[in-house]
């Protein structure tokens, strides 16, 4: 038996949502702290918004001071908690070797199969 639930949602709090749906299921995600989920969030937008740029150059565009400055005054808090956040993110996995944050694609649905596993 198949049921869909449409669960409206705006764009803005689409990685947000992503990122907790996993924290229940991925122990890495379960880790974050609100603080953490809503820097990581923000970060996933900016990489869909430069997703055609080369990765070597996509970095330099997320973590650009203006858009660093921008997170910090949407989520209301320090620089300097951002620059603990990120390196937080960075100790616990989140940016890949180029520095880029780990992503996880933007969907516009997510399917759920049950496995038996007694």
């Amino acid at each position: 038996m198949n049921k869909e639930f449409k669960l409206p949602i705006n764009k803005d709090k689409r990685y947000i949502f992503l990122i907790k749906f996993l924290a229940t299921f991925v122990e890495e995600y379960g880790t974050l702290s609100e603080r953490e989920i809503d820097v990581l969030a923000e970060l996933y937008k900016l990489n869909d918004k430069y997703k055609a740029v080369p990765e070597e150059d996509k970095g330099k565009l997320i973590f650009h001071a203006d858009n660093k400055r921008a997170i910090a005054n949407k989520l209301e808090i320090t620089m300097f908690n951002i620059g603990n956040i990120l390196s937080s993110l960075t100790k616990k996995g989140f940016r890949d070797e180029l520095g880029l944050p780990k992503v996880i694609p933007m969907m516009d649905s997510i399917t759920i199969k049950f496995i038996d596993n007694d």
